[in-house]
């Protein structure tokens, strides 16, 4: 089978999610080439195209900033592809604030507030199928099963892959928080890798 990329430009981003069915994400340098999820037929021919950048959200490939991972080698999954459907980080523009809250004897404390939540589209003919919300920005990704495991910053959260429902929610306790750059779960055990194992964070994590 041979392929084409709708491409004018030079790539910012290009990598496989998935091979069967083939889908890649592109990410032009271009600002008005391609940034989206291609999906191709067994025939080369593209079925569907998900913008990764719309009205609403952002959709996320890699984690963290997406163009400026530190771990370049190994960028973690903020998307999976499951089946024909793509499983990916959405982010808003207001989704992670701070605010002061001022306490007794005039000083001051900071409060952060956050939201994420994953999104799913169908790779057959682009659709939209579900939201998820979640308590926090994505961390991890992991596929299980028919279950789809996101990564926040103190929990670990299962949907469901065919409904967006959530099933489940694990708390992560304190000295097994880490910043990942992977995330693997196999039958409810996980191991979460940090993206810098030199820092304060311990560089890999067993939780079950």
């Amino acid at each position: 089978m041979h392929a084409n990329l709708p491409v004018t430009s030079n790539l910012e981003h290009l990598a496989v999610l998935s091979t069967d069915p083939l889908t890649f994400w592109v990410d032009e340098h271009y600002q008005r080439g391609t940034r989206a999820v291609l999906s191709y037929d067994r025939d080369g021919k593209i079925r569907s195209t998900i913008p990764t950048a719309a009205p609403e959200y952002d959709l996320h490939i890699e984690l963290g900033d997406t163009l400026h991972t530190p771990f370049r080698a190994r960028p973690g999954q903020a998307a999976v592809v499951v089946g024909d459907t793509l499983i990916a980080t959405a982010v808003k523009p207001h989704d992670v604030s701070y605010s002061h809250v001022s306490k007794k004897g005039g000083k001051s404390r900071t409060v952060r507030r956050a939201k994420g939540r994953l999104v799913a589209y169908s790779l057959a003919n682009g659709t939209f199928r579900w939201t998820a919300d979640l308590d926090d920005e994505v961390n991890g990704l992991a596929v299980d099963g028919d279950t789809v495991w996101a990564l926040t910053r103190k929990r670990l959260v299962r949907v469901d892959i065919p409904t967006g429902h959530r099933t489940s929610t694990l708390t992560i306790r304190s000295d097994e928080r880490t910043k990942a750059v992977d995330l693997w779960a196999a039958d409810g055990r996980f191991v979460i890798v940090a993206e810098d194992g030199t820092d304060r964070y311990p560089p890999a994590a067993g939780l079950r």
